[in-house]
């Protein structure tokens, strides 16, 4: 799980769950095309299964069950107390503007 960027992983140990692993994976940078291809692993929360952990370890762009894709950089990942539902914090992108403002800081465009 190289990055050249969001090298940050977020790992959680659901209490709803046993013997599963929710381990997050950022993008490779600001803008990362790659994210937008699945296979990759590249901006995607998964749970891997600690019970059945093949020989070798898992690929985490080819194993475990997506939880969710396109996330840019989710380092806050929690568990919903109730329900089991994952819920994560997304960082999104930097630098973006509209309109010639730049508005990645809270600007209000009106």
């Amino acid at each position: 799980m190289n990055n050249s960027d969001h090298t940050t992983r977020t790992l959680l140990y659901p209490r709803t769950v046993a013997g599963q692993l929710v381990v997050s994976r950022g993008s490779g940078g600001n803008l990362d095309f790659l994210a937008a291809d699945q296979s990759t692993g590249i901006s995607q929360v998964k749970s891997f299964d600690l019970t059945a952990v093949p020989a070798g370890g898992y690929n985490y762009a080819r194993d475990g069950v997506m939880l969710g894709y396109g996330l840019r950089n989710s380092v806050g990942v929690t568990e919903h107390p109730r329900t089991g539902g994952i819920w994560t914090v997304e960082n999104s992108f930097d630098q973006i503007e509209r309109n010639g403002v730049d508005i990645h800081e809270g600007t209000i465009i009106t």
